[in-house]
């Protein structure tokens, strides 16, 4: 029968159209008849680097974007797109650095760049991904239905509570200063004596003008003990 090689053939031209509507990401295709996209990640794992090329297309268009960190759980494909410093999350296990220099490089970042293996193949930390669960992306990158990367302003975000030194900042100065944290005694202090105070200060935007900075100590009934310009 002259007709039979065509119907065996419909459903291979069918699904041809079908994967055809993904390029370029033929990975991102799954058997409708199986589910398809929707029900991929329930069953198998996903992702391959598709979608981390729109994820570094997105970071290189913005502002400053070559002088940009990003914190990423591996450079692997986005290396190749990106423009600016990728950073990965390997600082924060070292043992030979201290509390204080790795909220340091925490504060110069940018941006975070989570990847679908990273929550579902469990790759970044628990405590990382418990930090990024509770802030809403700036950008998330989605192909042909499937969520693949999620982008995380830094710049606004709080400090994660495992990275925590001192006290969360919670002052902001004309949109360019955070106050991040700041670290001083945790016991009162009898007049006259000497005690070290940590600010730690991130630049969160332009910085228009020169700036400078005034510490002042005050009593609880308001009586400014000290001062310091500088």
């Amino acid at each position: 029968n002259a007709a039979l090689p065509v119907l065996l053939a419909l459903p291979l031209i069918w699904h041809a159209g079908l994967a055809l509507n993904t390029f370029p990401y033929f990975l991102s295709y799954f058997n409708p008849w199986l589910g398809g996209a929707a029900k991929a990640p329930a069953v198998m794992m996903i992702g391959r680097g598709e979608g981390l090329d729109l994820a570094a297309a997105y970071l290189n268009a913005q502002p400053g974007a070559a002088k940009a960190k990003t914190l990423v759980t591996s450079t692997d494909n986005i290396v190749y797109s990106s423009t600016g410093r990728l950073i990965t999350t390997s600082f924060m296990e070292k043992a030979d650095l201290s509390a204080q220099e790795k909220l340091l490089r925490w504060l110069a970042l940018d941006h975070a760049v989570l990847y679908v293996n990273d929550w579902q193949r469990q790759i970044a930390s628990p405590d990382l991904l418990t930090f990024f669960a509770g802030l809403q992306a700036e950008q998330q990158i989605s192909i042909n239905g499937l969520e693949y990367a999620r982008i995380y302003n830094l710049r606004q975000a709080p400090v994660p509570p495992f990275l925590a030194v001192g006290a969360p900042g919670t002052i902001t100065w004309g949109n360019a200063i955070r106050l991040a944290a700041y670290d001083w005694p945790k016991t009162a202090q009898k007049a006259g004596a000497h005690f070290t105070t940590v600010f730690y200060l991130q630049n969160i935007g332009a910085i228009t003008q020169n700036l400078n900075e005034q510490i002042r100590i005050v009593g609880a009934d308001g009586t400014e003990l000290a001062k310091v310009d500088g």
